[in-house]
């Protein structure tokens, strides 16, 4: 089970450019199905339960394939997702960062690598496209995040 913040970026002169984590969290419990006609599966609580999205675009599928890719290791073909989130959808309270950073996290655990924070903000900020809420997501805090400066 991960747990991630919500985070916000919309703050005054630093938008977009300054990342808060906030006290709104998404929670996932990521697994893969052995089954060999497995595919994957998704159930959304919370803030999430009505969302439509395929299962292999959610940003948690997402979140778990590039860390998979950061790793050099093959993602799995098949999951078992159940997430529940406290954080708004589409409200700038950095929902999709955090179901990638979940993503992410969890397959250190289910697939057996690790990866330091800096990879995981790095894949997960490229893939997300919102490396302020990405960085508050994962290191927590107020962060300021630089393109092109190391972080």
């Amino acid at each position: 089970m991960v747990r991630v913040p919500g985070s916000t970026a919309n703050l005054g002169a630093g938008f977009d450019c300054i990342g808060a984590a906030v006290d709104r969290w998404l929670t996932a419990s990521v697994v893969v199905r052995p089954e060999p006609d497995a595919s994957t599966t998704i159930q959304r609580g919370g803030t999430l339960a009505g969302l439509q999205v395929e299962s292999d675009e959610d940003w948690i599928a997402v979140g778990v394939r590039a860390a998979c890719t950061a790793a050099g290791r093959p993602p799995p073909r098949a999951l078992r997702i159940r997430v529940s989130s406290q954080i708004p959808v589409a409200r700038g309270l950095g929902s999709s960062a955090a179901a990638v950073v979940a993503g992410a996290t969890a397959a250190t655990g289910i697939c057996g690598f690790s990866l330091t924070d800096e990879e995981l903000f790095e894949r997960c900020a490229e893939v997300e496209g919102h490396p302020d809420n990405v960085a508050a997501a994962i290191f927590g805090g107020v962060r300021l995040v630089v393109p092109g400066e190391a972080r």
